[in-house]
Protein backbone atom coordinates (compact mmCIF):
# COMPACT_ATOMS: atom_id res chain seq x y z
CA UNK A 1 0.00 0.00 0.00
CA UNK A 2 1.17 3.61 -1.12
CA UNK A 3 0.79 6.36 1.04
CA UNK A 4 1.08 10.20 0.64
CA UNK A 5 3.51 11.67 2.67
CA UNK A 6 5.13 15.52 2.53
CA UNK A 7 9.26 15.75 2.39
CA UNK A 8 11.00 16.37 5.35
CA UNK A 9 12.74 19.73 6.34
CA UNK A 10 16.47 18.87 7.64
CA UNK A 11 15.92 20.02 11.03
CA UNK A 12 13.25 17.14 11.89
CA UNK A 13 15.64 14.92 10.09
CA UNK A 14 18.67 16.31 12.22
CA UNK A 15 16.47 15.76 15.52
CA UNK A 16 15.81 12.27 14.88
CA UNK A 17 19.64 11.90 14.35
CA UNK A 18 20.60 13.62 17.78
CA UNK A 19 18.55 10.72 19.40
CA UNK A 20 20.23 8.01 17.65
CA UNK A 21 23.59 9.40 17.93
CA UNK A 22 24.37 8.76 14.71
CA UNK A 23 24.44 10.04 10.94
CA UNK A 24 21.88 7.98 8.95
CA UNK A 25 23.56 5.95 6.06
CA UNK A 26 22.71 8.46 3.07
CA UNK A 27 20.70 6.29 1.26
CA UNK A 28 17.83 6.19 4.06
CA UNK A 29 18.87 9.57 4.88
CA UNK A 30 17.39 10.70 1.26
CA UNK A 31 14.69 8.49 1.04
CA UNK A 32 13.85 10.22 4.16
CA UNK A 33 14.16 13.80 3.57
CA UNK A 34 12.44 13.05 -0.36
CA UNK A 35 9.12 10.55 0.89
CA UNK A 36 9.57 10.07 5.02
CA UNK A 37 8.07 6.71 5.29
CA UNK A 38 6.01 6.93 2.25
CA UNK A 39 5.01 2.91 1.24
CA UNK A 40 6.79 1.46 -1.56
CA UNK A 41 5.45 0.62 -5.05
CA UNK A 42 6.68 -2.96 -4.43
CA UNK A 43 6.03 -4.69 -1.18
CA UNK A 44 6.73 -8.03 -1.29
CA UNK A 45 10.52 -9.31 -0.48
CA UNK A 46 12.51 -12.94 0.69
CA UNK A 47 13.33 -13.89 3.92
CA UNK A 48 14.95 -17.37 2.99
CA UNK A 49 14.89 -19.11 -0.14
CA UNK A 50 11.52 -19.76 -0.83
CA UNK A 51 9.63 -18.02 2.01
CA UNK A 52 8.59 -14.89 1.47
CA UNK A 53 6.87 -11.88 3.60
CA UNK A 54 4.88 -8.68 2.68
CA UNK A 55 6.06 -5.02 4.18
CA UNK A 56 2.64 -3.81 5.98
CA UNK A 57 3.64 -0.02 7.91
CA UNK A 58 6.61 1.63 7.06
CA UNK A 59 8.03 4.12 9.62
CA UNK A 60 8.37 7.85 9.56
CA UNK A 61 8.97 11.11 11.48
CA UNK A 62 6.00 12.09 12.56
CA UNK A 63 4.38 14.90 14.21
CA UNK A 64 2.05 13.07 16.44
CA UNK A 65 4.73 11.34 18.04
CA UNK A 66 2.55 7.44 17.08
CA UNK A 67 3.69 4.22 17.15
CA UNK A 68 5.39 4.48 13.77
CA UNK A 69 7.38 7.37 14.50
CA UNK A 70 11.07 6.65 14.06
CA UNK A 71 12.32 7.63 17.46
CA UNK A 72 9.14 5.49 19.12
CA UNK A 73 10.69 3.02 16.65
CA UNK A 74 14.17 3.09 17.76
CA UNK A 75 12.60 3.06 21.57
CA UNK A 76 10.85 -0.62 20.92
CA UNK A 77 14.05 -1.78 18.80
CA UNK A 78 16.19 -1.17 22.20
CA UNK A 79 14.29 -3.71 23.55
CA UNK A 80 14.71 -6.40 21.01
CA UNK A 81 16.33 -9.55 22.17
CA UNK A 82 19.60 -9.32 19.67
CA UNK A 83 23.27 -10.01 20.12
CA UNK A 84 25.02 -8.18 22.48
CA UNK A 85 26.34 -4.42 21.29
CA UNK A 86 23.82 -4.53 18.53
CA UNK A 87 21.82 -1.30 17.18
CA UNK A 88 19.17 -1.36 15.11
CA UNK A 89 16.48 1.37 14.21
CA UNK A 90 12.71 -0.20 13.18
CA UNK A 91 11.92 1.25 9.68
CA UNK A 92 8.83 -1.15 9.25
CA UNK A 93 7.11 -4.23 9.69
CA UNK A 94 5.42 -6.92 7.92
CA UNK A 95 1.70 -8.23 7.77
CA UNK A 96 2.41 -10.31 10.43
CA UNK A 97 3.84 -7.48 12.99
CA UNK A 98 7.72 -9.35 12.17
CA UNK A 99 10.53 -6.47 12.08
CA UNK A 100 12.42 -4.51 9.61
CA UNK A 101 15.24 -3.42 10.93
CA UNK A 102 18.14 -0.92 10.11
CA UNK A 103 21.52 -1.38 11.67
CA UNK A 104 23.44 1.29 13.19
CA UNK A 105 26.01 -0.92 14.86
CA UNK A 106 29.52 0.21 13.66
CA UNK A 107 30.16 -3.13 11.90
CA UNK A 108 26.95 -3.60 10.12
CA UNK A 109 26.51 0.14 9.55
CA UNK A 110 23.25 0.63 6.89
CA UNK A 111 22.68 -3.14 6.42
CA UNK A 112 19.11 -4.20 6.61
CA UNK A 113 18.06 -7.31 8.89
CA UNK A 114 14.42 -9.00 9.25
CA UNK A 115 13.52 -9.79 12.72
CA UNK A 116 11.41 -13.07 13.23
CA UNK A 117 9.31 -12.86 16.74
CA UNK A 118 8.06 -16.25 15.97
CA UNK A 119 11.63 -18.30 15.44
CA UNK A 120 13.29 -20.07 18.76
CA UNK A 121 17.22 -19.31 18.06
CA UNK A 122 18.25 -17.00 15.41
CA UNK A 123 15.72 -14.15 14.83
CA UNK A 124 17.89 -11.61 13.14
CA UNK A 125 17.94 -12.13 9.11
CA UNK A 126 20.26 -10.32 7.28
CA UNK A 127 18.46 -9.07 3.85
CA UNK A 128 20.90 -6.40 2.04
CA UNK A 129 23.78 -4.84 2.38
CA UNK A 130 21.87 -1.52 2.45
CA UNK A 131 18.66 0.03 2.54
CA UNK A 132 18.88 0.72 -1.62
CA UNK A 133 19.72 -2.79 -1.97
CA UNK A 134 16.90 -3.60 0.13
CA UNK A 135 14.79 -1.38 -2.24
CA UNK A 136 15.87 -2.60 -5.47
CA UNK A 137 15.01 -6.50 -4.52
CA UNK A 138 11.01 -5.36 -3.90
CA UNK A 139 8.79 -7.39 -5.93
CA UNK A 140 5.42 -6.78 -6.50
CA UNK A 141 2.55 -9.18 -4.66
CA UNK A 142 0.51 -10.11 -7.89
CA UNK A 143 3.91 -11.96 -9.07
CA UNK A 144 1.40 -14.99 -8.17
CA UNK A 145 4.65 -17.01 -9.75
CA UNK A 146 6.91 -16.97 -6.64
CA UNK A 147 4.09 -17.77 -3.95
CA UNK A 148 3.24 -21.03 -6.43
CA UNK A 149 6.59 -21.85 -6.74
CA UNK A 150 6.77 -21.99 -2.60
CA UNK A 151 2.74 -23.91 -2.53
CA UNK A 152 4.70 -26.54 -4.75
CA UNK A 153 7.15 -26.94 -2.65
CA UNK A 154 5.36 -26.90 0.57
CA UNK A 155 2.77 -29.73 -0.80
CA UNK A 156 5.74 -31.89 -2.51
CA UNK A 157 7.38 -31.75 1.17
CA UNK A 158 4.75 -32.01 2.91
CA UNK A 159 5.52 -29.11 5.01
CA UNK A 160 2.31 -27.68 6.75
CA UNK A 161 4.66 -24.58 7.89
CA UNK A 162 5.83 -23.52 4.91
CA UNK A 163 1.76 -23.96 3.59
CA UNK A 164 0.78 -21.98 6.24
CA UNK A 165 3.24 -19.06 5.58
CA UNK A 166 2.48 -18.75 1.91
CA UNK A 167 -1.03 -18.59 3.29
CA UNK A 168 -0.51 -15.75 5.40
CA UNK A 169 1.17 -13.97 2.93
CA UNK A 170 -1.74 -13.43 0.56
CA UNK A 171 -1.47 -16.91 -1.72
CA UNK A 172 -4.60 -17.14 -2.90
CA UNK A 173 -6.04 -20.57 -2.33
CA UNK A 174 -8.80 -20.21 -5.62
CA UNK A 175 -5.43 -19.93 -8.39
CA UNK A 176 -5.47 -23.20 -10.27
CA UNK A 177 -2.69 -25.13 -11.19
CA UNK A 178 -1.72 -26.68 -14.72
CA UNK A 179 -4.46 -29.11 -14.12
CA UNK A 180 -7.06 -26.83 -13.23
CA UNK A 181 -6.65 -27.40 -9.58
CA UNK A 182 -7.37 -25.36 -6.71
CA UNK A 183 -5.27 -24.96 -3.73
CA UNK A 184 -7.86 -27.52 -1.74
CA UNK A 185 -7.62 -30.35 -4.65
CA UNK A 186 -4.21 -30.32 -4.47
CA UNK A 187 -3.50 -30.59 -1.20
CA UNK A 188 -6.56 -34.03 -1.03
CA UNK A 189 -4.03 -35.94 -3.52
CA UNK A 190 -1.32 -35.35 -1.10
CA UNK A 191 -2.99 -37.71 1.02
CA UNK A 192 -2.04 -35.44 4.26
CA UNK A 193 -4.50 -34.12 6.40
CA UNK A 194 -2.75 -31.65 8.23
CA UNK A 195 -2.18 -30.19 4.86
CA UNK A 196 -6.29 -30.07 3.96
CA UNK A 197 -7.00 -28.95 7.49
CA UNK A 198 -5.16 -26.05 7.12
CA UNK A 199 -6.61 -24.85 4.05
CA UNK A 200 -9.96 -25.90 4.93
CA UNK A 201 -9.29 -23.38 8.27
CA UNK A 202 -7.70 -20.46 5.91
CA UNK A 203 -10.76 -20.49 3.88
CA UNK A 204 -13.60 -22.23 5.18
CA UNK A 205 -16.61 -21.19 3.22
CA UNK A 206 -15.64 -22.26 0.31
CA UNK A 207 -16.24 -26.28 1.25
CA UNK A 208 -19.57 -25.67 -0.26
CA UNK A 209 -18.40 -24.94 -3.55
CA UNK A 210 -15.40 -27.58 -3.71
CA UNK A 211 -18.06 -30.88 -2.93
CA UNK A 212 -15.65 -33.23 -4.62
CA UNK A 213 -12.88 -31.90 -2.84
CA UNK A 214 -14.62 -32.59 0.75
CA UNK A 215 -15.58 -35.68 -0.39
CA UNK A 216 -12.47 -37.03 -1.12
CA UNK A 217 -10.93 -35.44 2.20
CA UNK A 218 -13.58 -37.46 4.15
CA UNK A 219 -12.98 -40.67 2.22
CA UNK A 220 -8.98 -40.17 3.04
CA UNK A 221 -9.81 -39.64 6.83
CA UNK A 222 -12.17 -42.74 7.13
CA UNK A 223 -9.13 -44.72 5.10
CA UNK A 224 -6.46 -43.43 7.67
CA UNK A 225 -8.90 -43.97 10.87
CA UNK A 226 -10.75 -46.69 10.02
CA UNK A 227 -13.72 -46.97 12.56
Amino acid sequence: MIETTSPLDTQRLATLEDVLGVTLPQDYRGYLLEHNGMGFEKNAFEVFKGEYSIIHHVCRISNDNDYFDLINSYKNGKSIDHEEGRKFLIIADDNVGNDIMLSLAADSFGEVYFYDKDTIGTKCIKLAQSFSEFRSSLFDLQDISVYENTVDEALDKKDLKLLERALQQGYDIENLDNYSRNLLERSVITGDIDLVSCVLECQPQMRSSMSLAEENYISLKKSMHPL
